[in-house]
């Protein structure tokens, strides 16, 4: 944990999870190992960030994929309140220098959110998805996986992004 940084005692930070400088991590936050956070970083209540990533078993229950991938967040990262992301499954879950979470947002696993993206309340991104720098997602927005979304592309709310999003473009609504 960084100089500077402020940990609520209500948080639970797992062995193997770094915090850099100058963080406010809130109550209740839960920060699992193979978390790497960078400085200026802000996690509030509630908040789950390295859990294992989502993998439906189907009928044979025995089956037990881990995550073997990590959770990285650049610098100025805000995420707001009980918003979950998922450690990578294969790789690294990545959220860019100065991204912000709007409460309750789903990033899935193998996630990478680009600088300056905004991600309004209650988002979900499945895994796999790669959204580029300065786009901006609004409320409500469902994200299906391996979805490419480009540079400063905009997303209205309650939409559905079903295929890649071209840099610049406007998407709106449920196809």
């Amino acid at each position: 944990i960084g100089t500077s940084s402020i940990v609520d005692i209500r948080a639970v930070i797992e062995e193997g999870a770094v915090i850099g400088e100058h963080c406010v991590i809130g109550p209740g936050v839960v920060i699992h190992s193979n978390v790497i956070i960078g400085n200026n970083c802000v996690i509030k209540a509630n908040s789950v960030i390295g859990s294992e990533a989502f993998v439906p078993w189907g009928i044979d229950l025995t089956c037990n994929l881990t995550s073997l991938g990590s959770v990285i967040l650049e610098d100025g990262v805000g995420i707001g309140a009980l918003c979950s992301v998922d450690r990578g499954l294969i790789g690294a879950t990545i959220i860019k220098a100065h991204a912000m979470l709007d409460n309750m947002v789903h990033v899935g696993h193998d996630v990478e959110i680009g600088k300056n993206v905004v991600i309004a309340a209650q988002a979900g991104l499945a895994g796999f998805v790669q959204v580029d720098d300065m786009a901006t997602l609004g409320g409500q927005v469902g994200v299906v996986p391996f979805v490419h979304i480009g540079a400063h592309a905009r997303i209205s709310g309650k939409s559905l992004v079903h295929c890649d999003v071209k840099p610049y473009e406007i998407w709106s609504g449920n196809p």
